[in-house]
């Protein structure tokens, strides 16, 4: 799998060799689906192949990243959104994007757009929003594996757009600009005390 951070802008965003989570935080994790075989509804195009992802999100405070199980990047930073382009090797079993989001105090939220490009050059786009879920308690084992069961998640709470408060309008990150504007900043209906513990998710078809 190849991995781009896109990122020019002065934040902190650094490929990882390894994961560990950061104690007496709060945290989320979030699952991004995108599979061929799933029962849920969907505007994504069946019958393409995706050749790569070009992911741009924005965190409040701290995140990691992976695609298909594989750890792809640390980023940290509400106010500048980071751009990370992923090439595909293999998606017969589907595209998954998940993230562990630690806040490190105050408000808490994920802000986020994939762009999915085909070999025939056609792109989907898929955002932050009302649709993905939560799971509030421990982070799960194996969350971020295709395999995991996410059936019982809860829906999450949005918090508005761009430009809303606490966060405002994020620096967008890379040369080529990616749109934002109908991304949301997510979390749950809870605030976002030490210690508590929240994971995410969210399902389309290609």
């Amino acid at each position: 799998m190849y991995f781009r951070d896109e990122t020019t802008a002065p934040v902190s965003s650094q490929p990882l060799p390894g994961f560990g989570l950061l104690n007496s935080q709060a945290q989320m994790a979030t699952r991004l689906l995108v599979h061929e075989h799933s029962a849920r509804a969907s505007s994504h195009p069946k019958a393409k192949t995706p050749a790569y992802l070009t992911i741009g999100f924005a965190v409040d405070d701290v995140s990691f990243l992976w695609v298909n199980g594989v750890q792809i990047v640390k980023h940290t930073a509400y106010f500048t959104t980071g751009r990370f382009c992923v090439a595909l090797e293999s998606t017969n079993c589907g595209i998954l994007l998940a993230i562990n989001v630690t806040n490190t105090g105050g408000p808490a939220g994920l802000f986020a757009d994939v762009v999915v490009t085909y070999t025939d050059g056609t792109t989907s786009q898929i955002v932050t929003d009302s649709s993905w879920r939560a799971s509030v308690g421990n982070i799960p084992d194996g969350f971020q594996e295709l395999s995991y069961d996410d059936s019982t998640w809860e829906t999450v709470i949005t918090q508005g757009g761009d430009g809303v408060a606490p966060w405002g309008r994020p620096q967008h990150a890379g040369t080529d600009l990616q749109s934002l504007a109908t991304a949301r900043w997510i979390w749950t209906n809870e605030a976002a005390p030490a210690h508590s513990l929240l994971a995410l998710e969210h399902s389309a078809l290609l």
